[in-house]
């Protein structure tokens, strides 16, 4: 009973201030009342904490602050008129709530208390390991340094040297390109400056008709180029590709090279690669340049070709292609002498002396705001004009326009991440290694003061963090099989599932780890509160729009978890790393895209899966003639000449006609339905032609009868393109004059010809590619009229492409 006794003798309650038995009555009725009191406060009360458990005063992270609890007015002891009457207290005022509402308010009581956390709160600080050798580097400094006006010269001065070297390198690696003495220049003439994706020629109809948009088909003399690096894995394409009967995806868009047998270590100067290859991906399976380093090359187009073959090399594994293409190209060897200027990639040389220069800024910085700055800067940059720089938009040739774009997002990003400089990272860095909390006035203000006896810590931790972020092209994009979560990546992609599991059970971790920090700071409610009004709104938007997706970018997940990293402790700081690493890597490479995208900027080149695709008919014809050269151009299709090179017409070659069949969409196939009310807009329709192409080529464009489209309906010179009219469908045909092949292919005499590769689609004014989803390919055989299988006629199985 002594600590009762000394706290109601704290209180003014002491039974000898007071004199007979009447004050001692009283006194009695009074503790007797101070007791029921008491016993009905919750048993956390930090009075009680205080008596229970004194050895928590002179713990120093528990440092208590005593609750105010209401106790019997004194003076009622002493008074004459009130001595023997015991203090009266308002009766209980029954309760109307239902019985089966108690278990619930008892369950929601004990989670708040639960989500409140340990009264008083626990302060989360990071005791350093090591102090006195952490903060050596800085005691050094100041040793040497005495004078303020000294250190910043030397600040001044290390920040000239990084500039000056950093421009000294970019410069080499982008601006300085010269291939035999011939430069790039911003006009679009000289070396081309390519990305990993840069091709010669367009997917599906993306080159007009018979290809005329990409044009020359062939060149006389070779063009100089300079590719980036890393093109192995920036170049994959996300999504699916045709290439005859082939779909390829999450490869690199290569058709064609050197044969099997030709070892790696020769360079195939010689391999014919088909126009639509991807240039960087195609020299890096050539031996013509390293993905590491990137580099220079020339470039030559060689016209039309029939037959590519496959082979893996140097990582990459091309496609075979077993029919005609008009457009090749191949690698030319440069002359002897040719030199070659600024056609590395130097992003690896430049990255250890940037990533040097921010550990010593770290190691050295006592105020917060040099380091984050000086660092934020350097590492921005250098992801903006080496590491993973944007593509150009008007002109790929300029890279000065690539400057333009990433001062444009410097600034908008620096603003960002100044408020939370502000409220998040200087707050934190200030203050975590403090075992108590501060006062409010003496709170860490700006401008914030690092502790020096964490400047290793602090910049291991950050940094390593920040530089794994900021290289998301380089260390995420390859650790983690899986950009996009897409039902389509996640079924189709090699390892997506395994890696989406992973993610999933890192990130709980994560949170449930920053969630105790948070509960034992007793901040957790307010911080569940901003989290679920955020995901709230995300809600109603992805509700409200149906229109459109919400997509979380790089940047706006920074955004949102960095100020849940607002915590004292180790791993906070690599997270606060690696959330200001995904940011910078989101607004330099990316810019600030919309937090809302439309339908058709998140499908990108993918199909549409939505409308309807054509219906192949059996193809008919297989008529036959010989051909020696003459009347070329009348008796054949212009378009079938580019592959037609026989010398002077000594020599002949033999020529099938292929005749193919569609069928039209009836009226009430094509009407054109509001999406909202589902009623047929009167006037409307859905498509209004047709598109075929013959081995990945538009050969043909046709308006649907009935339906008027200037300027839709365009065919060759000599292709005879009908409609027949039987029972109730509309037949659409097509005639297509192809090729036998060499002699020695034919077998017991009977002439083998070129596959065709068949895909159709309906053109539509309706979306900004023009052309609705092409079939799968059908394929009219070597030995179509009379092949069986797929030597005659293999019609389209099901899908789009």
């Amino acid at each position: 009973m002594d600590h009762l006794h000394n706290a109601d003798a704290e209180a003014g309650l002491d039974p000898r201030a007071g004199a007979g038995s009447a004050a001692a009555q009283g006194f009695s009725a009074t503790t007797a009342a101070n007791r029921s009191l008491i016993s009905g406060v919750d048993c956390r009360s930090p009075i009680l904490l205080q008596h229970q458990y004194p050895q928590d005063q002179t713990n120093p992270q528990r440092h208590t602050s005593y609750a105010s609890i209401p106790l019997p007015d004194d003076s009622s002891s002493v008074s004459s008129s009130h001595a023997h009457s015991p203090p009266s207290y308002p009766a209980p005022v029954p309760t109307s709530r239902p019985k089966w509402t108690r278990p619930i308010l008892r369950a929601t009581s004990a989670t708040w208390r639960i989500l409140k956390g340990p009264i008083p709160p626990i302060k989360t600080y990071i005791k350093p390991l090591f102090p006195h050798y952490q903060s050596a580097p800085s005691r050094l400094l100041s040793r040497l340094l005495p004078k303020p006006r000294h250190r910043r010269l030397l600040q001044l001065a290390f920040w000239a040297l990084w500039l000056t070297i950093f421009c000294i390198i970019t410069h080499w690696s982008r601006f300085r390109t010269s291939v035999g003495g011939v430069h790039a220049t911003s006009d679009g003439g000289g070396v081309r400056q390519l990305t990993c994706t840069s091709a010669l020629w367009a997917r599906n109809n993306g080159c007009g008709l018979n290809g005329d948009a990409c044009k020359p088909f062939a060149a006389a003399a070779a063009t100089p180029f300079r590719c980036p690096s890393g093109c192995i894995s920036s170049g994959k394409l996300m999504n699916p590709r045709q290439v005859g009967n082939q779909t390829l995806v999450y490869q690199q868009m290569v058709v064609g090279g050197p044969a099997p047998e030709v070892p790696e270590g020769v360079v195939a100067y010689d391999a014919t690669y088909r126009a639509d290859s991807t240039v960087c991906a195609a020299a890096i399976h050539a031996g013509v340049i390293s993905d590491l380093f990137g580099g220079c090359g020339l470039l030559l187009q060689t016209g039309a070709t029939t037959g590519l073959v496959s082979s893996k090399r140097h990582g990459i594994t091309s496609a075979a292609f077993d029919a005609s293409f008009p457009s090749t190209f191949t690698f030319f060897r440069p002359p002897p002498g040719t030199e070659l200027e600024g056609c590395l990639d130097l992003r690896w040389h430049l990255l250890p002396i940037t990533s040097m220069f921010t550990f010593l800024q770290a190691l050295l910085s006592t105020q917060a705001a040099t380091f984050f700055g000086t660092v934020f800067v350097a590492i921005f940059w250098h992801v903006g004009l080496m590491s993973d720089p944007p593509p150009a938009q008007y002109n790929r040739n300029d890279q000065f326009e690539v400057v333009s774009i990433v001062a444009g997002r410097f600034l908008p990003a620096a603003f960002v991440m100044y408020i939370f400089y502000l409220h998040v990272l200087g707050p934190t860095w200030a203050g975590n290694t403090s075992p108590s909390w501060p006062r409010e006035v003496n709170r860490p203000r700006s401008p914030f003061r690092l502790p020096p006896q964490l400047a290793v810590e602090r910049a291991v931790y950050v940094l390593f963090g920040w530089w794994f972020g900021a290289l998301n092209n380089v260390t995420f994009a390859k650790i983690i099989p899986l950009q996009r979560l897409t039902p389509h990546d996640l079924a189709n992609q090699p390892g997506a599932k395994p890696a989406l599991g992973i993610v999933i059970v890192c990130l709980v971790f994560i949170t449930f780890g920053q969630m105790h920090f948070l509960r034992r700071e007793g901040r957790l409610p307010k911080y569940l509160g901003i989290y679920a009004a955020l995901g709230t709104g995300l809600l109603v938007f992805t509700f409200a729009l149906q229109e459109m997706s919400v997509r979380i970018h790089h940047y706006i997940l920074a955004l949102l978890l960095l100020p849940g990293t607002k915590v004292g402790s180790r791993p906070s700081l690599v997270y606060q790393g690696l959330l200001l690493g995904l940011f910078v890597n989101g607004a330099a490479r990316w810019g600030f895209a919309s937090l809302l995208e439309t339908r058709g900027v998140l499908l990108g080149d993918a199909v549409y899966g939505v409308g309807r695709v054509p219906v192949m008919v059996s193809p008919s014809g297989g008529e036959s003639w010989e051909w020696s050269g003459a009347g070329r151009g009348t008796e054949v299709n212009s378009t079938t000449n580019q592959f037609l090179e026989i010398g002077n017409g000594e020599e002949s070659v033999w020529l099938q006609n292929v005749t193919l069949h569609w069928r039209w969409p009836t009226l009430d196939e094509n009407r054109l339905y509001d999406s909202k009310t589902g009623l047929p807009i009167e006037g409307a329709t859905e498509f209004d032609g047709i598109s075929v192409l013959i081995n990945d080529v538009e050969r043909h464009q046709a308006p649907i009868p009935g339906i008027f489209s200037p300027g839709s309906a365009t065919q060759a010179s000599g292709v005879n393109a009908t409609t027949s009219f039987g029972g109730n469908e509309t037949i659409g045909t097509f005639s297509w004059t192809r090729m036998s092949l060499p002699k020695e292919k034919w077998a017991a005499g009977e002439a083998a010809w070129e596959k065709l590769y068949v895909r159709m689609a309906f053109t539509t004014k309706r979306n900004g590619r023009g052309v609705g989803d092409y079939t799968r390919a059908g394929v009219v055989g070597e030995k179509w009229p009379g092949g069986q299988g797929r030597e005659g006629w293999a019609p389209p199985g099901g899908g789009r492409t």
